[in-house]
């Protein structure tokens, strides 16, 4: 484990054996998305470029949160790094979105659980439908559905 130059924390592994290929569309329950929350999104662009290869794919003005920066490796988009909003409660970290069939039924699930919701928005800034939320040990995941 290791934290970025902007303190998002992240682990490296090499698997062993051969690495299995990645899933031909979203399957529930896996990681979808992987965003980083961060106070310099073009450094920490720069950062992963060189740390593992992602390249930016596009980018998009997001009115004050300044830039999203798409990034991806071998023709496949992974993510996207922004600029942390304006009075988020977090430090830069990334934020995973999880697939799921039915996007009601697992905010229900979450509110069943009494899990703190840490924001309102309905969709990503690429558009997928989601909600992110704050499990028991206060760490961010967002569910969404393609």
């Amino acid at each position: 484990m290791f934290a970025d130059p902007q303190g998002a924390v992240l682990a490296m592994i090499k698997p062993e054996g051969e690495d299995q290929p990645p899933p031909e569309g979203p399957v529930p329950g896996n990681v979808v998305w992987r965003e980083l929350l961060a106070n310099d999104a073009a450094a920490e662009t720069c950062f992963y470029q060189d740390l593992f290869g992602w390249k930016e794919t596009q980018s998009f003005e997001m009115g004050p949160n300044g830039t999203y920066h798409v990034y991806g490796k071998n023709g496949r988009d992974l993510g996207g790094m922004m600029k942390r909003p304006e009075g988020y409660p977090l430090a830069p970290h990334f934020l995973y979105y999880v697939h799921v069939q039915d996007l009601d039924a697992a905010i229900e699930r979450r509110e069943a659980r009494r899990r703190q919701g840490l924001d309102g928005s309905d969709a990503d800034p690429v558009g997928r439908a989601g909600r992110a939320v704050r499990g028991p040990a206060g760490r961010g995941l967002r569910v969404a559905r393609k």
